[in-house]
């Protein structure tokens, strides 16, 4: 086997910006109307499967300065061009989710809601509760399905039954 023989995985995108957490929710998810609203919910991703414990964790985890679990993959097609949609999330769905029941005091962090942390954090998260947003524009539906195949097929627990519906998906998106 030759290395240059190797499939390579599907680039991540040229767009990258770091996001602090509650300037992800209001310029990705809050404004519906324009071109920057991102879909968190494709069908082709998992129902919410995290625990409350395993959201507080991720929560804490970057609060203590944790710098995996920072990156969200998301897909546009002619990002950057044209911005035709739809925007989704590719991975991430269970971090943003986390985050987002932190910022609205239903997930603790350390016993604490978000409001209840004091000074300096009052209104203000420390630096580290950012998100790495990476936008790629693959422009086929099939692409962005193997694409979270990719990303999920045997390296997060996933079942069978969740990884099978998104190559069903796929075969669907290439007949058409």
């Amino acid at each position: 086997m030759n290395f240059k023989d190797i499939k390579k995985y599907t680039s991540n995108g040229h767009y990258q910006v770091n996001s602090p957490w509650r300037h992800f929710e209001e310029f990705y998810l809050n404004e519906k109307d324009k071109y920057h609203y991102f879909n968190i919910n494709p069908d082709y991703q998992r129902g919410h499967v995290w625990t409350s414990e395993q959201e507080s964790k991720y929560i804490e985890h970057i609060l203590r300065g944790g710098q995996q679990g920072k990156d969200l993959y998301f897909n546009c097609p002619g990002w950057m061009n044209n911005y035709q949609g739809p925007a989704e999330v590719v991975d991430g769905k269970q971090r943003i989710k986390a985050v987002l029941g932190f910022l609205h005091d239903t997930v603790k962090a350390f016993g604490y809601y978000c409001s209840e942390f004091e000074s300096p954090y009052v209104g203000h998260l420390p630096s580290e509760c950012e998100f790495i947003v990476h936008i790629n524009d693959l422009p086929k539906r099939w692409m962005v399905l193997q694409w979270y195949l990719e990303m999920n097929a045997g390296m997060t627990i996933h079942t069978d039954e969740e990884l099978n519906k998104v190559k069903i998906l796929i075969e669907q998106e290439k007949n058409k």
